[in-house]
């Protein structure tokens, strides 16, 4: 069965700013839990600096998307 759903533009850009936000808050979270000694594994179940470089690096590119996304 197909359906089409219409959506306006800015709907559009409301869902993929929740989900960029959402994303964002996550990898907040879960560089917090890998500070606090715990292990995430988003990218390193036993590699804590290479969990903490990686997540901080996801954080600012989902940053700069967010200021980029934002603007325009």
């Amino acid at each position: 069965m197909k359906h089409n759903i219409e959506l306006y533009g800015d709907q559009v850009e409301d869902i993929v700013w929740g989900e960029l936000d959402e994303a964002l808050r996550a990898m907040e979270e879960a560089l917090r839990c890998v500070e606090g000694g715990d292990s995430c594994g988003v990218y390193s179940f036993t590699d804590e600096d290479l969990e903490k470089k990686e997540l901080k690096k996801t954080i600012k590119a989902y940053k700069r998307v967010i200021r980029e996304w934002e603007i325009s």
